[in-house]
């Protein structure tokens, strides 16, 4: 999580859209891995409060200090047993792993039978701008994928499913599409912070009809063990 995005707009609408998404499932009282929880607490602040969620990332990388992450552990060799987790979210960090058989099979080890996987990741393919025309206004692709240190691009659906057969899918769905998908690329604008958000404050504003063609950024996955 690059802390300056968490001030965006697009990041408010990730955090509307899963909690709409995890509404559906029933996580009170549970206990929920978030892998790779980075600087965000994504997961505990969309359950707020009705889970136990262990943070886990390899290590503090934004210097928050003692008591922000629970464990700080590789997440190709989680230090639990098997069939811990009533659930276990991996929210934009699937795309950080290159040995990404590896982190499926922990994922399986240490879901319970019946327990979720919730899964977002970038889509593939990933469109960024969404408009080709408009590039030079924002931070480049290649900068962007650098900087947050992914390995690839993105996942779609096809390529989720046959990563973590085994689990049975029981909800996908793309997110920012429409105008959402504009609020997205509005995040990396190379413009003021200012300027960003009267831009987004407009967006906001325009019709969804208009840009319901675009494609959605994120693609989020839900199985069952």
């Amino acid at each position: 999580m690059v802390p300056e995005y968490k001030n965006a707009k697009a990041y408010q609408i990730k955090v509307q859209e899963l909690k709409q998404r995890l509404k559906e499932f029933n996580l009170e009282d549970t206990l929920v891995l978030e892998v790779g929880s980075g600087g965000s607490k994504l997961t505990r602040e969309i359950l707020e409060r009705k889970a136990r969620v262990i943070n886990s990332d390899t290590q503090d990388f934004y210097q928050l200090g003692k008591g922000y992450l629970d464990v700080i552990c590789d997440a190709l060799k989680l230090p639990f047993s098997d069939d811990v987790f009533e659930a276990v979210t991996l929210f934009d960090v699937i795309e950080h792993i290159k040995d990404d058989k590896a982190l499926a099979h922990e994922i399986k080890r240490v879901l319970k039978p019946r327990g979720y996987l919730f899964i977002l990741t970038p889509s593939n393919p990933w469109i960024y701008p969404s408009f080709k025309a408009s590039s030079f206004l924002f931070e480049k692709r290649d900068d962007l994928i650098q900087r947050w240190g992914h390995v690839r691009e993105g996942y779609n659906l096809d390529e989720l499913l046959e990563l973590f057969d085994g689990l049975n899918p029981v909800d996908h769905a793309t997110i920012f599409n429409g105008t959402n998908a504009l609020l997205y690329d509005l995040a990396y604008l190379k413009s003021h912070p200012f300027v960003k958000r009267i831009l987004e404050s407009i967006t906001c504003r325009l019709p969804n009809f208009l840009f319901k063609n675009l494609p959605g950024k994120e693609i989020f996955v839900a199985f069952q063990k």
